[in-house]
Parts: structure tokens; sequence; C-alpha cells
């Protein structure tokens, strides 16, 4: 799997790479489900495919696997700035300049935003990991 910056990996520490890596994880498997809270397909759409009762349930909800679930639990938990910053970056799939833009922050404000909240969420797992 390629990273969409490698620059950027170049200075990460290995701990840092490892939740950067899980952040991938969870933005990917957000990309190929409906747990995002947004219909992937319209109404009609729906009737056509699962029939007119079907389409109000729409199809059978996924399981979010454990690794997944995890670091979705620890994002949203992040204050606010942080939670934002993350979900900007891993679930848009944009260049880091565009994502700056619309967080109003410049380049550098928002990678060091990212590197906090990378931290932050390295420290939430392993506080969790050592209460298990």
């Amino acid at each position: 799997m390629r990273d969409r910056d490698q620059r950027g990996l170049n200075t990460m520490d290995p701990a840092a790479r490892v939740i950067h890596r899980r952040l991938e994880a969870w933005a990917r498997w957000n990309a190929d489900t409906e747990a995002r809270g947004l219909p992937s397909s319209t109404t009609i759409a729906r009737m056509m495919r699962y029939g007119v009762s079907g389409a109000v349930a729409g199809p059978v909800p996924v399981d979010m696997p454990e690794a997944i679930a995890e670091i979705d639990a620890v994002v949203s938990r992040l204050p606010p700035a942080e939670t934002e910053a993350i979900r900007r970056y891993y679930l848009r799939w944009e260049p880091i300049e565009v994502s700056a833009q619309a967080l109003r922050l410049t380049v550098r404000d928002l990678q060091r935003l990212l590197q906090r909240a990378r931290l932050r969420i390295q420290v939430i797992l392993d506080y969790h990991a050592r209460q298990v």
C-alpha cells in the first residue's frame, strides 16, 4: 500500500507511523461502508435494488471490525479541532493544502494539529491496553 505523502512519513517516529496506518485503515473502512451516516444511494435506487420494503431499511448493517471500532471510538473522543482535522485529512483523501484551507489553517499548523492528534490517540490506546 502506498501512502499519500511519503515525505510526511519520513519524519514520523515508528509509533506515530503505526497510528497513521491504523487511521488509514479506519478511513478505508469508512469509505467502503455506509457507516458514515450518509446513504451511498438514493431512495429510488434502493427501491429498485431491495424492493419497496427494503428501501426503507436498506441493507443489513455491517459490523465494524474491533481494530476499526477502537480507532473510531478514540477519534470521537478527541477535542473538536483535532477530530475535525483527523476526519478532514483521512476521510476526504484530498491534498493537505486543500484540507488546511478548508479548516482555515496553514499547512504547517494542520501538520502540527495532526501530529498532536496522533500522539493523543497513541496515549489513549496505550492507556486502554494497560487497563486490559
